[in-house]
């Protein structure tokens, strides 16, 4: 296996030396991070700015200004629309709010401004509403009325508490986070493994490589380093995800390290990824060894990694059913179990058994494929340029399963 280790490491450096894995491996993260920087200065840059109100109701109490998450709002009040709009105007208030005569009956208030108000100003809105209907109370009281019904959900298998809002929301969203990167996973490996597979093909040095390795080494070389450079192409994405995180959190309430987990979905994706994503590895080293040349191996690739994908295209219709024929079946099949598993958690619990048989056919159809590739690569070093792809081959290589 030292050979094969060696082969993986040349091939490992030659990949994560190229250009297009540079430049997607550390373009993601910097887009990530700018998009969470602006984002960040927009919502948590503006600290003071100044609106006025129009009580048409007549029964609000005055209120002078409101401080809410390092916000200070400036309530500016006016008798009438025409002398808020004429003060919006002139440059003394950035906006102005209506509350409308039938404000008690259900009618909405009314925001005038240049945009839509920021997250940050819509809650301190909402905070000025309560403080002018109930005046002149203690501040726990304010914030107790800014969530009355503030619930924590208990998972009864696991005892862990989840309160509602954020962490509720990366409770329930986390198993399709780790499917929809289970599937980036498997887009960016399968691409790169099919060149991979043809490269010393390419070069003429296919068989010089085989004369002093066995073909299973040959392919274990090049399989597991695909998917070193796949994982570390998914380190430095998290890395990036990691410190957007913490920008976006700067200022939040909740941190985000501080939100719990479900455990189930982390040990599904890592039982099942492993074997999962050296099964497409190894299909994406089969169709480009069968390909025989680069642009072809990077055709067939593509092919396979549609089919990848596939779980995404028939995603509403296992939610819609999650426990439905459809859900199971894709479930079972190896090429989507894994992935479509995930999406299920976000929605119902998967019964073990159908977890446990899908494993089963993924590392079953792993090692399938280890045959079948390693067979392909024998008759491909036999054909001598020879396409692998045409009747003739098929014969060959049905004719040498059966003497085999």
């Amino acid at each position: 296996m030292r050979k094969a280790w060696l082969l993986g490491w040349l091939t490992y450096l030659r990949q994560v030396r190229s250009t297009s894995f540079k430049v997607l491996t550390l373009g993601l993260p910097v887009v990530v991070l700018l998009s969470a920087a602006v984002a960040s200065i927009v919502e948590f840059g503006q600290r003071s700015t100044a609106l006025g109100y129009v009580d048409e109701t007549s029964t609000l109490a005055p209120v002078e200004s409101i401080s809410r998450r390092d916000l200070v709002l400036t309530m500016v009040p006016y008798g009438d629309r025409e002398a808020a709009l004429a003060g919006y105007r002139q440059g003394e208030i950035s906006g102005f709010l209506v509350i409308p005569k039938g404000y008690y009956e259900g009618e909405p208030t009314l925001f005038f401004g240049d945009g839509q108000p920021g997250v940050r100003v819509i809650y301190a809105l909402a905070a000025f509403m309560r403080q002018g209907m109930l005046p002149d109370q203690e501040d726990w009281v304010y914030e107790r009325l800014e969530d009355v019904s503030e619930i924590e959900y208990i998972q009864a298998g696991t005892g862990i508490a989840v309160s509602e809002g954020p962490q509720a929301l990366a409770y329930a969203a986390m198993p399709g986070l780790l499917a929809v990167t289970l599937v980036f996973i498997l887009f960016t490996g399968i691409t790169a493994m099919g060149s991979a597979a043809v490269a010393e093909k390419d070069q003429r040095l296919l068989e010089t490589v085989l004369s002093s390795m066995s073909e299973g080494e040959f392919l274990v070389g090049k399989v597991c380093a695909i998917v070193g450079v796949t994982l570390t192409q998914l380190g430095v994405w998290f890395l990036g995800g990691l410190l957007a995180l913490v920008v976006l959190s700067a200022n939040a309430e909740t941190a985000w390290w501080s939100i719990p987990l479900p455990p189930t979905p982390f040990v599904w994706a890592l039982l099942s990824g492993v074997p999962y994503i050296l099964l497409c590895a190894m299909l994406a080293a089969c169709a480009g060894i069968a390909a025989g040349d680069t642009r072809q191996a990077q055709q067939l690739a593509g092919l396979l990694a549609v089919v990848c994908l596939s779980p995404i295209w028939m995603l509403p219709a296992v939610l819609v059913e999650p426990d439905g024929a459809i859900a199971l079946a894709l479930t079972v099949l190896p090429l989507t179990g894994p992935v479509v598993a995930l999406f299920r958690m976000t929605v119902t619990e998967v019964p073990a058994w159908q977890l446990a048989l899908c494993l089963v056919g993924v590392t079953a159809s792993l090692v399938a494929a280890t045959l079948v590739t390693a067979r392909v690569l024998r008759i491909s070093v036999l054909l001598q340029g020879q396409s692998v792809l045409s009747r003739d081959t098929w014969r060959m290589a049905l004719a040498e399963m059966r003497t085999g």
